[in-house]
């Protein structure tokens, strides 16, 4: 996650747009996002929110009804060959 200084160095380019330019609906929505990101910056980082990353799962191999873990699950026992 970006710091706090990152969002007041986009904010302050923000603004420094929306007084340069011309059409005021620019500038008004320049201004508001700049408003939003000075929001951000002063927000405490949650790490509860913060991305976690994991070890990715291996699939499930639905020929053969192996999970991630190499146990046969239900489903292929079911099929298992067993008909009638």
């Amino acid at each position: 996650m970006a710091g706090q200084e990152y969002f007041n160095r986009q904010a302050a380019t923000l603004l420094k747009y929306a007084k340069a330019v011309a059409d005021p609906e620019v500038a008004a929505g320049l201004v508001e996002k700049a408003a939003d990101l000075k929001e951000q910056a002063e927000r405490p980082r949650d790490l509860a929110t913060t991305p976690v990353t994991r070890r990715p799962t291996p699939p499930a191999d639905s020929r053969f009804g192996l999970v991630g873990n190499g146990a046969v699950s239900d489903r292929s026992r079911s099929h298992s060959g067993g008909r009638g």
